[in-house]
Parts: structure tokens; C-alpha cells; sequence
């Protein structure tokens, strides 16, 4: 009787945990000779990008005693050439597809993520984040959590398919780029084998499992309900930045009850992201690098006014209100500089989460 090796890795079934590193196998095809792809658990491609890439000059790989070593440069051959060429011959394969991707720009990356997301060949996308970031002088995604956080949430939004977040090792504390790029809330950061190092709350909603895998020392438990739980983890953490997560799921009444809460400007700055948005509660001054036609909303939590350059519709000498006048779907014309009164939500699309993160 043959032992039972199948696994679940990210929500995705394989028959046993046995799956190529991407980079090393090509597409599958090339190695079709050597080895039956039918027997593994799942097959990596090559990095892709949008557009092809012919990588590093040669000489770029070195046999050294103990192995070799390489600097390929990510060729590929872009996402439409993989489509035509490399695609058919994996529909051929009975074995699981994880298509690793990378990009330039945040924007790109979510490109990636939305193409890759309408294969049903490809099972899962694992996002490559150990690039630079163009727009950001060249510092690389998976360095810095703020720019791991933005990449990972424009992605998120743009896939419904399982995605894991190929981190690099060249960093102080990993640890902080994968609390940064984790999607979720205490359970959804257990599953990614990520560990809370706090959990602030009544505890009504965490689950058995979660509480007994949490170490003592990280729960605590507040049982007075005059707050809701994310009042009570604002006010306790220092950070000069909060990522709110999981708030806008099927209780519409929690998620109004958190944008209140954004409103009444508690502990650090913070970004809640709800569906493809990113928001937080206006500062008295922000000045945001957008592109032309970014669209830029205002929505009032109280009495507030404001004056801005870089908008499309002037916000200059009018009066917001929740029950009045608000400031819905305006949009760049470039960069942006706002002078605010009051309580008022700026909303992002969230594939720009981290010029917003940057800003505040």
C-alpha cells in the first residue's frame, strides 16, 4: 500500500510536496525527457514578466567546487510568448501549475497577477519580490515592508488564486517583510506560519485552534465592550504605520464601525484596505506622487474643508459633511499636495498602498 503524500499548501491540493523551484526547470517542457512531470506534486515556471527579457550577458554561470553559481537576470519569455507557446504543453500534464512572476513597478506586478489570473491552467502565482522598484530609486520589494506590503495587496486585489510571496534573503529580519506581506488576521497569519506577536481583543472570534497556537505571552485579552477590537489594538500599538486588514468581509456594520474609528484618529497612522481600496483618515497636510487619472476620493466622517493641488475638480472653499457635500471619484492630474480640516477619508485604488504608506 503506497503512503499518503498529498498536502495543502496555500489552499492548494498536490499529491505530495514535491515541486520545482522556479527559476530552475524552465517552463516543464524542457525537462519532460528526464523526468515524468506526471509524478510531481506541482511544477514552478520561470520567473515571467510582461514583456520578455533576455537576462544578463554571458559568462553568467561559474562552476565553482561546491556547485555552481549563476546570475541568469530573470530571462523570460514574457507573458504573451508563455500563453502561446509554453502554455499548451502544461495542459498536457496531469500536475499542478505555480506561475512565479515579477515586475518593475507595483503596477506591473498587479498586471501580472490579473493576466496569470485568467488561466484556469495555472492553479497558483507566486510573486517574485526580490526586485528593484523603479519608481522608488531602485529599492528592491522584498527589503523593505512597506514596499512588500503595497506590492502584495495591488496583487491581492487582483487575483482570486492563491498567492505565495517568494521573499529574499537579503534583508536584516525576514520576519518583518512576511508579517508585511501577510493577508489576514490572526488565523490567516497562523496558516501562513506566521505567528502574531500580539492579539488585542474580546476574543469572541478567534478560533480555539488560533488561540492555543498563539503563545500565552501574545494574548491579551480585554473583556470591556464599550470599544470594538480595532479601537483596542490602535490605542496599545506604537508603529509609526498600521496595515488594517479583514475588515470589510460580510458585517458591513463592523466595517462602517471601523472607518469610524479611522475617524476619531486613534494610536499611529493608519491604512485600512477594503476590497481594492486603501484608506486612511486625511491628515492636516499629505503630498502624494500620483500619475494623471488616479483616482482620488474624499469622503467626510464630520464638518470638514480643505484646499488641494493636483486634482481635477477643486476642493477650495466648499463644505464636506457626511450628510451634505462629499468628495467621491475625483481624480490626479499629477502629483498631489492636500491641506485638510476636519475628519475626511482619502481613498486609493490600493495599488497605490505604498505611495499612500510613504506619504503619511
Amino acid at each position: 500500500m503506497k503512503p499518503d503524500l498529498s498536502v495543502n499548501v496555500a489552499g492548494i491540493a498536490m499529491r505530495n510536496p514535491i515541486m520545482t523551484a522556479s527559476g530552475t526547470f524552465g517552463y516543464g517542457e524542457e525537462f519532460s525527457q528526464y523526468v515524468n512531470l506526471n509524478t510531481l506534486g506541482g511544477i514552478v515556471t520561470k520567473g515571467l514578466s510582461l514583456r520578455p527579457r533576455a537576462g544578463n550577458p554571458t559568462p553568467r554561470i561559474v562552476e565553482t567546487p561546491g556547485g555552481m553559481l549563476n546570475a541568469i537576470g530573470l530571462q523570460n519569455v514574457g507573458i504573451d510568448a508563455f500563453i502561446e507557446k509554453k502554455l499548451p504543453f502544461l495542459r498536457t500534464v496531469d500536475t499542478l501549475c505555480v506561475a512565479n512572476f515579477f515586475g518593475d513597478t507595483v503596477d506591473e506586478y498587479a498586471e501580472m497577477a490579473r493576466r496569470l489570473n485568467e488561466l484556469p491552467e495555472v492553479a497558483a502565482l507566486e510573486m517574485n519580490i526580490s526586485c528593484p522598484n523603479v519608481k522608488q530609486g531602485g529599492i528592491v520589494f522584498g527589503s523593505d515592508p512597506a514596499c512588500a506590503a503595497g506590492v502584495v495587496a495591488a496583487c491581492r486585489a487582483a487575483t482570486s488564486k492563491p498567492l505565495i510571496v517568494k521573499l529574499s534573503p537579503n534583508v536584516t529580519d525576514i520576519t518583518a517583510i512576511a508579517r508585511a506581506a501577510a493577508d489576514g488576521g490572526a488565523d490567516a497569519a497562523l496558516a501562513n506560519g506566521l505567528v502574531p506577536q500580539a492579539v488585542w481583543g474580546d476574543f469572541d472570534s478567534i478560533s480555539p485552534q488560533a488561540r492555543a497556537a498563539i503563545p500565552p505571552e501574545n494574548l491579551h485579552r480585554i473583556a470591556e465592550q464599550d470599544s470594538t477590537d480595532f479601537e483596542k489594538c490602535l490605542s496599545r500599538i506604537d508603529a509609526p504605520l498600521v496595515l488594517a486588514i479583514g475588515f470589510s468581509g460580510a458585517r458591513q456594520d463592523h466595517f462602517l464601525a471601523a472607518l469610524t474609528t479611522l475617524a476619531r484618529r486613534l494610536g499611529p497612522p493608519t491604512i485600512l484596505l477594503a476590497g481594492d481600496d486603501a484608506i486612511t483618515l486625511c491628515p492636516p497636510r499629505i503630498a502624494l506622487d500620483l500619475a494623471p487619472g488616479t483616482r482620488l476620493s474624499l469622503f467626510p466622517m464630520g464638518l470638514a474643508s480643505g484646499r488641494a493641488t493636483g486634482l481635477r475638480w477643486s476642493i477650495e472653499g466648499l463644505d464636506f459633511a457626511p450628510a451634505g457635500r462629499v468628495g467621491t471619484s475625483n481624480a490626479a492630474t499629477g502629483p498631489v499636495s492636500i491641506e485638510m480640516r476636519g475628519p475626511m477619508l482619502l481613498i486609493l485604488p490600493r495599488a497605490h498602498l505604498e505611495t499612500l504608506a510613504r506619504a503619511l
